[in-house]
Order: structure tokens, then sequence, then C-alpha cells
């Protein structure tokens, strides 16, 4: 249970796709800083947007190997998208 009385997400678009996410709700309960958590959630919405991703708990069923290779796909483009912005 999160005791917290801040909204787990800002974003309203995706604080409504996940409201019943336990997944979501977890993540949240453990981090204590406010700014930690805000980037946090960012991050995982811009990982989320990247590959189609409907919900947070959808992150749960990807295979680790399969996780692993989506983190270094998304990296790869955010290093050359800054690459072309200098």
């Amino acid at each position: 249970m999160v005791l917290s009385k801040t909204p787990i997400v800002k974003n309203i678009k995706s604080a409504k796709n996940s409201v019943q996410q336990n997944s979501l709700i977890l993540f949240d309960s453990v981090i204590m800083s406010q700014k930690t958590r805000e980037s946090y959630i960012g991050y995982l919405n811009e990982f989320r947007d990247f590959f189609l991703l409907k919900s947070y708990d959808s992150l749960l069923e990807i295979e680790p190997k399969k996780l692993q290779e989506m983190l270094e796909i998304q990296n790869n483009m955010l290093e050359m998208r800054n690459t072309i912005k200098m």
C-alpha cells in the first residue's frame, strides 16, 4: 500500500493508464525523493512510449534478455539523436 499523498504520475495521460497498475504502485512506494520519483517515472514513460507499451505491468512480462535488447536499442537511438543535435 502506498502511503504517499503525492500522485504516482504527474503526466495525466500516463496517470489514466497507471491507476490500477500494481507494479507502478510498488515501484513508487520505495522511492523517497519526489525529484527521483519524477525522474524515474519520466524515464519509464519515455521507454513505454518508445516501444508503444500499453502499461507498466506489461514491462514485467518481457523476458530479461529481450528487455536488455530493448534498453540497448533505446539507448543507441538516444545517443544518435544527441549526436545529431551537436
